[in-house]
């Protein structure tokens, strides 16, 4: 094989090395971005569920949804909260 031969080997291994770590890229972010739409229609089902069974909606019936399908959601509204409360009045 000629040096010609070889560099345009190494060109196209080079070109498709990048388009298959691109297309890896594109799909890892694709699969966030269901995962994130996945909560948000258990929420809405959530909320649903409630208004049907109850034949109400109260704002704690979505507060309850809320903390049910993002865990997590009453500790940081605490610590947000308790950050508030600690920070120095700006002056």
């Amino acid at each position: 094989m000629s040096d010609k031969d070889q560099t345009t080997k190494t060109t196209h291994k080079k070109v498709i090395i990048s388009i298959a770590a691109i297309l890896a890229i594109i799909f890892v972010y694709q699969t966030g971005i269901l995962a994130d739409a996945e909560a948000l229609t258990r929420y809405y089902n959530c909320t649903s569920r409630v208004a049907n069974k109850n034949g109400t909606l109260s704002l704690q019936n979505i507060e309850n949804c809320y903390d049910q399908v993002f865990k997590g959601a009453k500790q940081a509204e605490k610590d947000e909260a308790d950050a508030m409360k600690t920070a120095s009045p700006l002056q």
